[in-house]
């Protein structure tokens, strides 16, 4: 061993550090590596060094993980076992006081020989490690304990995936154990727990979990009886012990058994746990603790329902009766748990009360104690969904989303009480609001959250179909309208809006929203809540946290009610005029009352995201009121007209700014101008267009004025982002109108892009292609050849190799420039490409044939093959095609067909791209179609002797073009795999 390297472990430098680790590297794949850490780690000469006893353990382990099982040589298999007895001695002895985690690994080591040796090698290897641990002390005695854990891992642990192989062997090994060993491996278990229970509790933790990990593959008789039981139970009662305990007695009763004997071991192990008095913790009781036993009860609960509802399922009644009645002795104990001040504690026994509401479910009638149980979870489920007093609001941190996290659980266990019985649960919500409402100001805000959110709540709890909560076609259905119109009514006229807890606040918008159809019954709320949202207490509350929730919250309200809305439509665009100014850099202007701070920035009420959903509302208020064409066009222009003048303010300043900082934020600020710009066209629809609501002039003001940012010297790419998003909801709404916009925003876009403007820029296109087909040919017949010529250009200019982004972009490029062909051919419009002159027409197609073949890109094959289909469709024999194109087609088409799956740029290996061979063999059909017999020929006589194929082989390819496209695949399959074995 190379000292001198094995000293710089320690070494703060980087570069030494790493030099050790590649000499432990090394050593891993030299043949007499594990030899010469083995004679280190028995000379005793880095005793005081863990890091490097730890390293030397790692370079064994290897060697045993790798090579031990298929080793040949006996005496080297010998050696590793008795290196490992040496080295356990000693560690034993003391003259290696090992750290926990060089243990672990060499108890580790020994576990990968024991899987390998045991029992065919070392059958003794049970004896020898128990006679170990007796002779040899606590030391012994704990790595005989880390040993039996490592074994666990290695052999029955579930959540390691192990090789079928490897699963028979564990197996083997399992049945051995228990005919051979397992006996005396619980004796040795139970005398080290008497032996160290008073001098060393951490040895006996350490035993109780080995027994609670292999209580559940051995005779359960060998721990639940008369010598194992009271020792757990009187560790139970033992401060540092009882932890561990109480995991252990979970791991037993968790153990799969027959319902029967399942039910009575629970049983008997409740009944000496209460007599033990540990089943019913004090409130001051040690937190940790409380926790492993509200998993002990749960465990209880859990088991005891899979057993009734086994029992049930087996037709067997006294077992399921037994089974019940084991259940409900265990509820009060579960409520005990469930109403715990500890949150962790509380959602650990809340699977248990899930469980207990679904057997519930199916038992009808309920008895009086069923139903005194149902309504004591109620009532506790209902006290813990309020916040814990160190909840922090502002900086919701990890325990806040625990908490949330809790909520949820809780919320599961209301929505399966309240579907039990949804009356009771609506008498106890509104018993509940009533209460809080009357007093809320004097009321704990958590209460008053609460009880708004129970409202909310209850429209999950209460499902409606198409959520139509207020249909009364029903007795129940009827019951249920009124009791939440006359809760909603109450929340609203209340006054509970104005509470200053931000918690509250949020609720409230949250209830009122929720039920939308409530205000087709009960139009005269609107307005409460209306002012709600537009004064300090929704989007002009102080707390930043609540504006950004009630922006959204507010579109939800007035898409819900939009009907309901028309008298109303001017007083709130009004009110929100305030609301809407643009958020400009370095602005000297007071925005709603707040002062630029020093650095000229002004920040808004809203931020730019809110702000848009006000945009969308507006366009809502606007579209869908009853208002005269005129004035819905009126108002459109008030409500951009600002937006129009701060972009061109802001474009001006833009374009005199030299700081690249300065102009980035001016960029970012006419992107969002023309977001707005486009959400203020969200309320626009098939009914009401913008020409039937006489909008057109606005936005094609919008338009003329943002178009002439793609001019812009500076942040070309932000602002091509921004205009092509609008251009592309104008392409919506516009309808024809658009067009005369359309060359020159084209012809802006062409202007020396580069590969990604071109590719993000291909969508638009593909939209007005599909969106206008035939009526946008004569611009396209004038386009088509400047935008192919731009997109080749820019594809073949010189690039640095080492450029892998330019090189993505390019690639994109080429398959949105395939994609732009393919959606002309698609959209009838293959006259555009026909119609350019030969040159141009001859590059289309070879661009196409290129794709086939020549690209390392499955998805851009796809779209060529399928091109190329459709133009042999479209064009051969046909009056529209051009001329040649059926030479043309068998001279470059069915070659490119036949070559691409020979390419090196064809990956056999990649599903996707084998796929292609049904786009192959599409297309292969589809040609034989059309040209019959011409093809057959032209293969035959011309071009697979220029192949040099054997005859035979050609005749059966030509044959196979007869078949139907599904067995032409299959039989290209064949083909190409006879090529690449070289038959």
């Amino acid at each position: 061993m190379n000292d001198e390297i094995l000293r710089r472990i320690h070494h703060t430098n980087q570069s030494a550090h790493a030099q050790v680790l590649e000499y432990f590297e090394q050593l891993k794949v030299s043949d007499n590596g594990w030899e010469l850490c083995a004679q280190v780690l028995l000379s005793g000469q880095y005793l005081e060094d863990e890091q490097i006893r730890f390293f030397c353990y790692q370079v064994i382990e290897n060697f045993v993980a790798k090579k031990y099982s298929s080793h040949q040589d006996s005496a080297t298999k010998q050696k590793i076992r008795n290196f490992l007895v040496n080295i356990m001695q000693m560690v034993a002895g003391g003259a290696s006081a090992e750290k926990g985690y060089v243990k672990n690994k060499l108890a580790q080591l020994v576990s990968l020989v024991f899987v390998v040796d045991y029992p065919t090698v070392w059958p003794t290897f049970y004896t020898d490690m128990m006679q170990f641990a007796k002779l040899g002390g606590q030391e012994a005695t704990d790595l005989y304990l880390r040993i039996l854990k490592a074994i666990d891992v290695e052999v029955v642990d579930r959540e390691v995936l192990h090789t079928v192989e490897e699963q028979t062997r564990n197996t083997n090994i399992k049945d051995y154990m228990r005919e051979q060993c397992i006996v005396q491996l619980v004796d040795s278990w139970y005398d080290i727990m008497s032996t160290y229970e008073g001098s060393h509790p951490q040895l006996v933790c350490s035993c109780l979990e080995v027994v609670g990990l292999y209580v559940a593959w051995i005779d359960i008789n060998l721990i639940a009886n008369d010598r194992m039981v009271p020792i757990l139970i009187r560790y139970i009662n033992t401060p540092l012990l009882r932890e561990s305990a109480c995991e252990a007695v979970t791991e037993i009763l968790h153990k799969g058994m027959e319902p029967e004997a399942k039910v009575k071991l629970i049983e008997s192990f409740t009944s000496v746990l209460e007599s033990a008095g540990v089943m019913y913790p004090s409130e001051d009781e040690e937190g940790d603790f409380v926790l492993k036993l509200s998993k002990l009860v749960n465990c209880m609960g859990e088991n005891l329902v899979l057993a009734w509802d086994k029992s049930v399922k087996a037709a067997r009644g006294a077992v399921a009766s037994g089974a019940l009645l084991a259940v409900e002795g265990k509820v009060s104990i579960m409520c005990r748990f469930l109403g715990d001040e500890d949150d962790d504690v509380s959602s650990t026994v809340c699977p248990f009360a899930m469980s207990y509401i679904g057997i519930l479910k199916r038992l009808k009638p309920l008895s009086d104690k069923q139903k005194e149980n149902v309504q004591n979870i109620m009532m506790i489920v209902l006290k813990k969904f309020e916040f814990d007093e160190d909840y922090d609001f502002d900086e919701e941190g990890e325990d806040e989303a625990m908490f949330q996290d809790y909520r949820k659980t809780l919320k599961m266990l209301f929505c399966s009480i309240a579907k039990m019985d949804p009356t009771l649960m609506l008498i106890i919500v509104r018993q509940m609001l009533s209460s809080c409402l009357e007093t809320w100001r004097q009321v704990d805000f958590r209460k008053v959250e609460v009880a708004l959110l129970l409202v909310y709540m209850l429209g999950e709890a209460l499902p409606a179909q198409q959520n139509q909560h207020f249909r009364d076609d029903t007795k129940e259905s009827q019951e249920k309208a009124e009791a939440l119109k006359e809760m909603l009514k109450m929340i609203i006229m209340s006054e509970v809006s104005h509470h200053t807890h931000q918690a509250v606040t949020l609720q409230f918008f949250e209830t009122v929203v929720r039920y939308e159809k409530f205000y087709h019954h009960q139009p005269e709320c609107i307005p409460a809540v209306l002012s709600a949202f537009l004064d300090e207490r929704g989007l002009r509350n102080p707390r930043s946290r609540v504006r950004s929730r009630v922006s959204y919250l507010f579109t939800r309200f007035i898409k819900a009610v939009r009907g309901n809305l028309h008298q109303y439509t001017e007083n709130i665009l009004k009110q929100m005029e305030g609301l809407l100014t643009l958020n400009t850099p370095h602005s000297n202007t007071i925005v709603n009352g707040i002062q630029p701070n020093a650095a000229g920035d002004t920040q808004s009420w809203l931020t730019n995201e809110e702000q848009m959903f006000l945009y969308e509302v507006a366009s809502q208020l606007i579209v869908n009121s009853n208002l005269s064409a005129q004035r819905k066009s009126s108002l459109m222009m008030a409500l951009l007209t600002p937006v129009i003048q701060d972009f061109q303010t802001v474009f001006n300043k833009l374009c005199q700014e030299t700081d690249e900082a300065v102009q980035q934020s001016y960029a970012d600020c006419l992107n969002c101008a023309m977001s707005f710009a486009s959400r203020a066209s969200k309320g626009f629809s098939n009914q009401a267009t913008m020409k039937t609501c006489a909008c057109i002039p606005v936005f094609t003001s919008c338009l003329d004025m943002f178009i002439q940012a793609l001019n812009s010297p500076f942040q070309r790419a932000t602002l091509q982002q921004g205009v092509r998003q609008f251009f592309h909801r104008m392409i919506v709404c516009l309808e024809e109108d658009i067009l005369p916009f359309v060359p020159v925003m084209v012809r802006l876009m062409l202007e020396t892009p580069d590969a990604k403007e071109l590719y993000d820029f291909i969508p638009m296109l593909n939209q007005l292609v599909t969106k206008f087909k035939v009526t946008l040919a004569p611009f396209l017949q004038e386009a088509f050849t400047p935008l192919v010529t731009t997109i080749y250009t820019v594809l073949n200019s010189p690039i640095d190799s080492l450029d892998t982004v330019t090189m993505s972009d390019r690639k994109l490029l080429r398959r949105g420039y395939f994609t732009f062909i393919a959606n002309l051919i698609t959209s009838n419009l293959t006259q555009v490409i026909k119609n350019q002159d030969g040159a141009t027409v001859e590059q289309v197609l070879t661009t196409v044939i290129q794709g086939c073949s020549d690209l390392p890109d499955p998805s851009s094959q796809k779209v060529c093959f399928n091109i190329l289909k459709n133009l042999v469709e479209q064009w051969t024999n046909s009056e529209d095609g051009i001329m040649g194109f059926d030479e043309f087609t068998r001279k470059n088409i069915v070659p490119a067909c036949i070559l691409a799956p020979t390419k090196e740029s064809f990956d056999w290996r990649d599903a996707q791209t084998v796929l292609l061979l049904g786009d192959i063999a599409g297309c292969l059909h589809t040609i034989y179609t059309k040209q019959k017999e011409v093809l057959v020929q032209w293969l035959v006589n011309q071009y697979f002797p220029s192949l040099q194929l054997d005859p035979s082989i050609s005749q059966s390819f030509c044959t196979s073009l007869t078949a139907d496209q599904k067995k032409l695949k299959d039989y290209l399959k064949s083909f190409y795999s006879n090529l690449r074995d070289g038959r």
